[in-house]
């Protein structure tokens, strides 16, 4: 390769034309040139980068040069702030103002919730059981013996036409029912009978 002399004019002259290319004031050592050359853009004037700083948030964000710069030479994402939350109560909580929750502490102590213990008798109807007023839940549900009155009428086999008309009875299903059964009597005798002999559907028999 040959040798050329560079003068110390000549390095100045070639300093302040790129000096002021790039639009800079203050003198330039030989790396400060070599960086500027680098950075000049493919129209000849400096390429002007910014370091930027950014927070977090809960929504995305485009990070962008600001006017004056022709692009970021870094940026810098600020760390989320961070809080403990402490539970003390039922409800929903919300991180607000930028936080997020590292840990969530429960802390929520038995006496808030006042239990009951109840007791309930069987019924031949459906019974719903709930904690009375003052209380937020049952502790427990004790059920009775099924009272005597309560017979077992699953091994019922009388139906409406075996029960007198107008008795009232239980069937194997519990419900009560009322009887359809009629019963005839005959009555014997010489004479014409009085209408006040027997009822509907009794037999007369005249001899």
């Amino acid at each position: 390769m040959a040798q050329v002399l560079i003068t110390e004019t000549l390095l100045d002259n070639l300093a302040d034309e790129i000096a002021d290319k790039a639009n800079i004031s203050a003198p330039l050592t030989i790396a400060q040139m070599t960086t500027t050359v680098h950075n000049l853009n493919t129209s000849g004037t400096a390429v002007v980068l910014q370091d930027k700083t950014a927070n977090p948030s809960s929504t995305q964000q485009v990070v962008t040069a600001d006017t004056g710069y022709t692009a970021l030479n870094s940026v810098t994402i600020t760390p989320v702030s961070s809080t403990t939350l402490n539970a003390t109560a039922n409800g929903t909580y919300t991180a607000t103002g930028g936080t997020f929750y590292s840990s969530v502490v429960v802390n929520v102590n038995d006496s808030h919730v006042t239990l009951q213990p109840k007791t309930v008798t069987p019924s031949n109807i459906p019974v719903s059981v709930t904690p009375d007023s003052g209380y937020q839940g049952l502790s427990s549900v004790t059920v009775e013996a099924i009272p005597s009155n309560y017979a077992d009428v699953t091994s019922t086999t009388a139906t409406v036409n075996d029960v007198l008309e107008g008795k009232t009875f239980i069937s194997s299903t519990g419900s009560p029912k009322t009887g359809l059964l009629q019963v005839c009597n005959y009555y014997v005798g010489s004479s014409e009978p009085s209408s006040s002999t027997g009822n509907d559907g009794d037999i007369y028999l005249k001899i």
